[in-house]
C-alpha cells in the first residue's frame, strides 16, 4: 500500500478522497491531511531501523564470516527480514544453530527489529515525536499507544516467564539461567509472527505450544509488519469484558471511553478470525494424517504469518498445502479487509427499530 501510493502521488494528480480514506484506514492514520506525510514517515523509519539492525548483524558476525561481502549480505537480509516479522533465515537451521542461539549480539538486534517492527508505525513515530493530537507535542500518549505499549509488555513479560517455567527442564535443560532467560525471551518476541526459532519447535512440550499458540493470534498491533489478531483487538475486547462484569454501560479505559465502533470491529475481528481457524484445522484434519498439535500449531502459525512450525510441513499433501496457502492470504491481507471487499454496500437510514432485550447468559 505504501510502495502503491508513492507511485500514485508522484505519478498522477493524486488520489481521490474515497481512496485517500481508505488508505487513512489502512494506515492508522486518524487525519487524512497527514496521509502522504505518515506514508515518506514509513519509508524513513522502515530505512533507518533496518540500517540499524544491519550495523547490529554485521558487528555480530564478525567471528563467523571471513568474507566481508557474505557477512553483510547476511546482515542486510535477517535486517529486513526481523523488521518486517518475515522470519526467513539464510542460516539452514535458523538461528538455533550453535553460532546464534547464545550470540547476544545476534539476539538483541533480532528482538529490537522484531518489536520495533511489530508496534506500528503510528505507535513507534509518536514514541519519538510525541501525541500528534496536541497542539503542543507531549509525551502524554494516545489512548492507542499506550494500549499498544501496555499489552506489548505484558504479553512479552508473560510468554517469557511461562517459556522458562514450562521448558527450564526441557528444552532449556543444560542452560546457564541468563542463557535461558535470553532464549526464553527472544521465542517470546518471535512467537508473535516474526518466525525465527533459537530451539527446536518440535520439542516443546504441549504446555509450551498452547502458550505459543495465544501469542501467534494475538500477534503484534495495527499498522505495523506483522500478523495476527493484533494485539489492541485482544485488548478492546478484554477492556470490553470487564467493563460488563464491573456493571459499566460504556467501555472506558485511561479515563477515556472507547468508541462503540472500535468495540464492534474488535468483536468482528474476534469471531471472524476464531471461525477461520475452526474451519482450516477441521479441513486439515479431513486431508491430513498427522497429530493434532502439529496440524493445529500449523494452521494457527499460518493463519497469523508467523513461519513457525513442529516440522510437518513437508509432509502435507497437495491440499493441506493448499488450505495452509488459502490461510496465510487471508492473515495477511486481513480477516476484516476480505469481508468488506465483498460485503454489499449499506446505505445509511434516518430511522432506528424499537429496542428488544435478548438473554445471552
Amino acid at each position: 500500500m505504501t510502495i502503491a501510493t508513492l507511485f500514485a502521488l508522484y505519478v498522477s494528480s493524486g488520489l481521490g478522497v474515497g481512496q485517500m480514506s481508505m488508505l487513512k484506514e489502512t494506515i492508522g492514520e486518524t487525519r487524512t491531511s497527514e496521509t502522504f506525510r505518515t506514508i515518506k514517515k514509513i519509508v524513513g523509519i522502515t530505512l533507518t531501523v533496518e540500517a540499524i539492525g544491519v550495523l547490529g548483524y554485521y558487528l555480530s558476525w564478525g567471528h563467523m564470516f571471513d568474507d566481508n561481502g557474505t557477512r553483510l549480505f547476511y546482515s542486510v537480509f535477517h535486517a529486513v527480514s526481523a523488521f518486517c516479522n518475515a522470519g526467513f533465515s539464510v542460516f539452514s537451521n535458523s538461528l538455533a544453530d550453535e553460532a546464534n542461539v547464545l550470540n547476544y549480539g545476534v539476539n538483541i538486534t533480532t528482538m529490537f527489529l522484531i518489536v520495533i517492527g511489530g508496534l506500528g508505525f503510528t505507535t513507534f513515530w509518536e514514541l519519538i515525536k510525541g501525541n500528534p493530537e496536541r497542539k503542543i507535542r507531549t509525551w502524554q500518549f494516545s489512548l492507542h499507544t499506550r494500549i499498544v505499549l501496555i499489552a506489548t509488555v505484558v504479553l512479552i513479560v508473560g510468554g517469557t516467564v511461562a517459556f522458562l517455567a514450562l521448558e527450564w527442564d526441557g528444552v532449556l535443560a543444560g542452560y546457564a539461567t541468563s542463557d535461558k532467560v535470553l532464549i526464553s525471551m527472544f521465542q517470546s518476541i518471535t512467537t508473535r509472527t516474526a518466525g525465527f526459532n533459537t530451539v527446536d519447535i518440535g520439542s516443546l512440550g504441549v504446555s509450551t505450544v498452547l502458550v505459543f499458540l495465544g501469542l501467534m493470534v494475538i500477534g503484534a498491533s495495527p499498522a505495523s509488519t506483522a500478523g495476527g489478531m493484533k494485539t489492541t483487538t485482544v485488548s478492546v475486547m478484554l477492556i470490553a469484558v470487564w467493563s460488563t462484569i464491573t456493571g459499566k454501560n460504556k467501555v472506558e479505559f485511561a479515563k477515556r471511553t472507547i468508541a462503540k465502533d472500535t468495540v464492534l470491529t474488535a468483536m468482528s475481528v474476534f469471531v471472524l478470525v476464531a471461525a477461520c481457524l475452526f474451519i482450516f484445522t477441521f479441513a486439515l484434519t479431513l486431508t491430513e494424517n498427522l497429530p493434532f498439535m502439529d496440524l493445529l500449531f500449523e494452521e494457527f502459525s499460518a493463519f497469523a504469518t508467523v513461519g513457525l512450525s513442529r516440522g510437518i510441513t513437508p509432509a502435507l499433501t497437495d491440499a493441506g498445502k493448499g488450505i495452509i496457502i488459502l490461510s496465510m492470504f487471508i492473515g495477511r491481507v486481513g480477516i476484516v479487509t476480505l469481508a468488506l471487499a465483498f460485503a454489499k454496500s449499506r446505505k445509511s437510514t434516518k430511522y432506528t427499530y424499537p429496542t428488544e432485550s435478548v438473554i445471552v447468559a
